[in-house]
């Protein structure tokens, strides 16, 4: 009973001189923080760091609860992971893992950058050509900054992103203008004039090898405005036609009517 006696008072005498310095460290100046390293971002300030962390200058860095600043930090939508680390004596050391805009859609007016997992990470009024692929006629349901896109078929934009990932490795990447999700295909319009539709249940990689082939014979050949049937896992074929001919058709043909329409419309002059 003495030697357990003993060991409990050595416990609670370590315990206390622990907290003794502790209290100590907490007011110690040599701990007061002097540097706050952020890595350089392209999307998020340094302002909105220390607005949202509220970590200012000339505090004890042993005060602050790094977890919680971390989450606070994680509410940014391009911010995929964020660590904060202390680099005693003086100093905290916020590092980045960002998210990367990867494609565009757009949607009621707007544009929507999302990231290669579907999440939003912001909408603009405009875009530059070229820097990432635009697709088209994507059924949107909802898109809040911050969380995934939810549209009516996940599973073919998820597609479609593979699907565009492996095209721009291709010869075929230099002559694509404009990407379609058209019911379970996309379709993939180019310079040529040579349209390629994809189906979701295709071995990408083979596809794509097999579809590039099939689109080098037809420029040799000089064939245009076909298109070249690739959504289906055992052949490959090419018929007559592109997308943008018959929605450039359809789009005269609804001119034409609405033009036809409104001319017998117009008052004749006669009462």
């Amino acid at each position: 009973m003495k030697k357990l006696g003993r060991i409990i008072k050595g416990i609670v005498l370590f315990m206390i001189i622990f907290g003794v310095i502790i209290v100590r460290m907490l007011y110690m100046d040599i701990l007061m923080l002097q540097n706050l390293e952020i890595e350089a971002s392209e999307h998020i300030t340094k302002k909105y760091f220390k607005d949202t962390t509220e970590i200012t200058l000339n505090q004890n860095i042993l005060r602050y609860n790094l977890n919680k600043k971390e989450q606070g930090i994680e509410e940014h939508p391009y911010v995929r992971e964020v660590i904060i680390q202390r680099k005693l004596p003086d100093t905290l050391e916020i590092k980045l893992k960002e998210r990367e805009e990867y494609a565009i859609i757009p949607y009621n007016g707007n544009y929507l950058f999302m990231d290669r997992e579907l999440f939003l990470l912001r909408k603009s009024d405009s875009y530059i050509v070229g820097d990432l692929p635009v697709l088209r006629e994507v059924q949107v349901q909802s898109a809040d900054i911050g969380n995934e896109i939810i549209t009516d078929n996940n599973d073919q934009l998820r597609f479609s992103l593979d699907a565009y990932e492996a095209l721009s490795i291709s010869d075929i990447s230099t002559d694509i203008t404009e990407y379609y999700l058209v019911e379970d295909q996309l379709i993939v319009e180019t310079t040529e004039h040579i349209d390629i539709v994809l189906g979701i249940d295709i071995d990408l990689p083979y596809t794509i090898v097999a579809t590039q082939q099939v689109y080098e014979d037809l420029l040799n050949r000089n064939q245009r405005n076909v298109s070249i049937i690739s959504k289906y896992k055992d052949y490959i074929y090419v018929e007559a036609g592109t997308f943008f001919e018959d929605r450039r058709s359809n789009e005269e043909e609804e001119k034409k009517h609405l033009e036809e329409s409104e001319e017998e419309e117009e008052p004749t002059g006669d009462n």
